[in-house]
């Protein structure tokens, strides 16, 4: 009798427990119903304008950070331009230059509208940007993307040129206090108490 009656216990909780779980799994199947649903019912929005780049929201970039399309052995000036864009200072600099030193049909372009239609790409593009505009305002031929040239040197072309666009404007005082500096050279003799220096500003 004893025997009897546990098993009935027994088996009476396992009734209990499927019967629990029918009716969570029925639970979660009528909110997975609902949820699609409500997304089915939620108007889709079209633009009414045609014009590319006009009344509709640019693509969705899926990464944080994007590249720049190499023209042939440009990989070089991709070096020099990440590494300014990766500076908060310097991007903020490049983004707020006034219209006025940075004519938009002016052929070739200036370096700083260069840049900053560049940056701008980096920015927002969904795809690789391409620095042909930068190599047209650095004066590049054709050819001339598919030799190999040294990065510090362009360095200093890029900065030289955009110190004298924007000389006389409140950027010109930014620019200075980012990228000038002084380099002092020193030479001492070993066998006598001479030495000399020399500072110099760059």
């Amino acid at each position: 009798m004893r025997r009897s009656h546990r098993m009935r216990k027994i088996e009476k909780e396992k009734q209990e427990r499927e019967k629990l779980e029918k009716d969570r799994l029925e639970k979660e199947k009528k909110e997975e119903e609902e949820k699609k649903k409500d997304s089915n019912s939620k108007p889709t929005k079209t633009s009414k304008s045609t014009r590319k780049g006009h009344g509709s929201k640019p693509p969705i970039r899926k990464t944080k950070y994007i590249g720049l399309k190499n023209q042939g052995a440009t990989c070089y000036i991709n070096c020099l331009v990440q590494s300014l864009f990766h500076l908060p200072r310097v991007r903020e600099l490049i983004d707020t230059l006034p219209e006025t030193i940075n004519p938009k049909n002016q052929q070739p372009p200036s370096t700083s509208h260069a840049l900053q239609k560049v940056f701008r790409g980096l920015l927002t593009s969904p795809k690789y940007v391409s620095t042909r505009i930068l190599t047209r305002a650095l004066g590049f031929e054709d050819n001339d993307v598919n030799e190999q040239q040294d990065v510090h040197e362009y360095l200093g072309m890029v900065l030289s040129r955009l110190e004298n666009e924007i000389e006389g404007t409140q950027a010109s005082t930014t620019m200075q206090r980012l990228f000038k500096g002084k380099v002092q050279k020193l030479i001492q003799c070993t066998s006598i108490d001479y030495k000399t220096s020399d500072v110099e500003e760059c």
